[in-house]
């Protein structure tokens, strides 16, 4: 199903659907997809205005732009007035916004894929609980996707599988922001290339593409994933050039 499968339906009249981060890769795509579910109450967030203003151009219903740092305490209380969710596109390791949101009983959803951030998301949830209010998290391709497959996958077996592999394969022609270019190169960096539980690359074999040697990568999926299903779960990133993932 995509958007334009979905009617737009009545919003909660107690506040508006504030995108931080809505001119960034992420934002500029997601706030015109939500105003075609929920028309007339998206606001697009950017440190720089016109940027957001252009984004905001964009959305159907009509839409407001304003200029915000989320890490400035004064303008985010300002900005959160009058919002009823919260969807946060900008890296928060901190879980600033937040512990913002679950102060005022605003609804949360965060994008991020690193798991530091929605440790710090998560350490708040006494509070989102003590407000009466909800934090969705995991809501992109890994985490989210990949963590409902994972789980339908594993409640098919008839026992409990030893782990659970996950391969992700990501295409090089598509538009990535610069902190997401970042994050992905220092996660690449960073993921274990030895021996041991996980650490190895794996030759996985993907639909249209084919056989591609995957290697391990800190999506926070097997982190939850874990938790959850109380087994070793590992996933594997590569991409759809072969050199691109070789180098």
């Amino acid at each position: 199903m995509t958007t334009r499968d979905v009617p737009p339906r009545e919003v909660d009249p107690g506040g508006s659907c504030l995108v931080l981060g809505g001119a960034g890769a992420v934002g500029r795509h997601l706030a015109p997809m939500l105003g075609q579910v929920v028309p007339g109450v998206v606001v697009v967030a950017s440190r720089c205005r016109h940027r957001a203003a252009a984004v905001a151009a964009t959305v159907q219903g009509g839409s407001t732009a304003v200029q915000l740092d989320p890490h400035d305490p004064i303008a985010l209380s300002e900005a959160l007035r009058d919002v009823g969710t919260v969807v946060n596109c900008v890296e928060d390791p901190e879980g600033w916004v937040a512990g913002r949101c679950a102060e005022r009983g605003v609804r949360y959803v965060d994008i991020s894929a690193n798991a530091e951030v929605l440790g710090a998301v998560e350490a708040r949830r006494a509070d989102f609980l003590r407000s009466g209010t909800t934090a969705v998290l995991s809501v992109g391709v890994a985490p989210g996707l990949t963590n409902l497959l994972a789980t339908h996958a594993v409640s098919r077996l008839a026992e409990a599988p030893a782990r659970v592999e996950i391969g992700v394969l990501l295409g090089t022609g598509e538009a990535h922001g610069a902190a997401g270019a970042r994050w992905t190169a220092e996660g690449l960096a960073a993921a274990p290339r030895g021996r041991g539980a996980g650490g190895n690359p794996r030759l996985t074999r993907f639909p249209e593409f084919g056989a591609r040697r995957a290697y391990p990568f800190p999506f926070s999926d097997q982190e939850h994933l874990r938790a959850t299903l109380g087994v070793p779960v590992t996933t594997r990133l590569c991409f759809d050039n072969p050199a691109v993932t070789a180098a």
